[in-house]
């Protein structure tokens, strides 16, 4: 079985938990203050601490934390992208916001760039 996660690094677990857990249900698994682990089915999300301020990683030195995110696209397939888009709507804690689209493609979606400059597109299974 081969299985993925991401690992994001951002400048705040606490908001990055909120945001995750209030506006696509993820659940908590571990939260250590610095580092916390969530999942959603078989989707695992990994929260640290940005990875400027992490002794020891490995790119330490060449991490820009003000660049967090930026050229990383994340995409989450819903159930009832209204119902999600309604929710991101409502906690406005977030950079942009794109109106929900059909695309050219056939599905439907919208986009969301956040605080840490990750660019999430929610989108629909079919």
């Amino acid at each position: 079985m081969t299985q993925v996660f991401i690992e994001l690094y951002v400048n705040s677990i606490a908001f990055n938990i909120t945001f995750f857990t209030t506006i696509f249900n993820f659940s908590v698994v571990r939260d250590e203050g610095n580092f916390a682990e969530l999942r959603l089915g078989d989707s695992i999300l990994l929260l640290n601490a940005s990875a400027s301020d992490v002794d020891g990683h490995i790119f330490h030195e060449k991490i820009n934390p003000n660049t967090n995110g930026i050229g990383v696209e994340i995409g989450i397939f819903v159930e009832n992208i209204e119902a999600i888009y309604k929710k991101m709507q409502e906690f406005k804690e977030y950079k942009s916001l794109s109106e929900v689209k059909l695309q050219d493609w056939g599905m439907t979606d919208f986009r969301v760039l956040t605080k840490d400059n990750y660019y999430i597109r929610v989108t629909t299974k079919d």
